[in-house]
């Protein structure tokens, strides 16, 4: 557990060794805690078109619920026409620390949009599954109260992405509050971060009330902010 091989590290042991890559990925993912890097893994075989490059503020952990809302409701072949077209390769999606733009995402949400389907909504149902965090969903079923659930949601959100700004303020109850990280504002306007933010709040309010369905949550004086009363 102290080294963690890259996926292209991991094809050429599999060649050496006689091993199916392809197969080996079909039973699990690459996963762990790692930071955001300017260029993570930069000896990876993968290969992204530069408007994916342009910014790297979501995590392939971030994505994996979109993933799975898109096999479940437009299928596999959907799914990889997509990912041919837009010039990402599929295995990439087994590498939960791997990096991409924000741009990934809403190509993604305009493709579902022509196919008729709200992607946004469909995805906020699957990241309620533990699954769809990798080695972070344990780490919330731990969680005994809403309020210790809520801090920890927001201090893993640098596991997931840096679009977006996540902070918590105290004061008397528990208000979290999202908007832009000013990463995300040297590539993006905020009215473009709109959608991303608001998906963002659902998933947390949802995800607390998936965990506590006693839970009070009230939408807080400004947009993107949440009230959870202790």
């Amino acid at each position: 557990m102290q080294l963690e091989p890259s996926a292209s590290d991991w094809y050429n042991f599999c060649q050496f060794a006689g091993v199916d890559a392809h197969k080996t990925l079909e039973l699990g993912y690459i996963d762990g805690k790692k930071k955001f890097k300017h260029r993570l893994y930069p000896e990876a075989s993968f290969s992204l078109p530069m408007r994916y490059r342009r910014d790297f503020s979501l995590k392939i952990r971030e994505l994996v619920c979109f993933r799975d809302a898109v096999l479940a409701r437009l299928g596999e072949d959907f799914w990889s026409s997509f990912l041919k077209r837009v010039g990402v390769t599929e295995e990439m999606f087994f590498v939960y620390d791997y990096q991409i733009s924000l741009n990934f995402l809403y190509d993604l949400v305009r493709a579902c949009e022509d196919a008729g389907l709200s992607l946004w909504e469909v995805a906020l149902e699957h990241s309620l599954n533990e699954d769809a965090h990798g080695v972070l969903g344990p780490e919330y079923i731990k969680r005994r109260r809403p309020q210790d659930l809520l801090e920890g949601l927001v201090q893993n959100q640098p596991y997931y992405q840096r679009a977006l700004h996540v902070e918590l303020d105290p004061s008397p109850d528990l208000v979290c509050r999202v908007g832009p990280s000013l990463l995300a504002l040297e590539s993006f306007q905020e009215s473009e971060l709109a959608p991303f933010i608001n998906y963002k709040v659902s998933g947390l309010t949802e995800f607390l009330r998936s965990h506590f369905p006693s839970a009070t949550m009230t939408p807080g004086p400004t947009d993107g902010s949440f009230r959870l009363q202790a």
